[in-house]
């Protein structure tokens, strides 16, 4: 069972094109931290990644104060090098939303069925209406290729 379906986070087909995530808290010892979460194919169904670095306080400038979270301080020294990783972490539902934003979703087309068709120039006379919706756009292009 993926770690989603075992804190009862629903993933239907509109998941990824919603912007509202749901959010969880992660404790690690006394320490606790709120982050939406983006659920990403092929990732191991018990791995949560975090990543560092995006937290950001009021030395980045007045409009950058408070976004993100710091989770740097969840890393642990062991004496040579820094593990990014962290075992005992303990994972809730928050049953809340935050708008996440993202420039590339997973398998969303808008109903069409390519973004971008690829072929020769000999397959596409022989095959038009293969590759041209009907639009006028189009019945122009393919009266030109004759």
């Amino acid at each position: 069972m993926s770690k989603a379906k075992e804190l009862g986070i629903v993933l239907d087909t509109d998941y990824e094109y919603y912007p509202g995530k749901p959010v969880i808290e992660l404790t690690i010892g006394k320490n606790k931290v709120e982050l939406p979460i983006l659920v990403v194919p092929g990732m191991n169904a018990d791995t949560i990644a975090v990543a560092v670095g995006y937290g950001r306080n009021e030395g980045m400038g007045v409009t950058a104060a408070g976004v993100g979270k710091n989770v740097y301080g969840y890393t642990v020294y062991n004496g040579a090098t820094v593990d990014n990783y962290a075992t005992g972490v303990t994972v809730t539902n928050l049953h809340k939303k935050y708008k996440l934003a993202q420039t590339q979703i997973h398998n969303y087309y808008e109903d069409r069925i390519e973004v971008v068709r690829e072929t020769t120039l000999a397959t596409f006379k022989n095959h038009r209406i293969r590759f041209l919706n009907t639009g006028t756009f189009e019945r122009s292009v393919l009266s030109e290729c004759k």
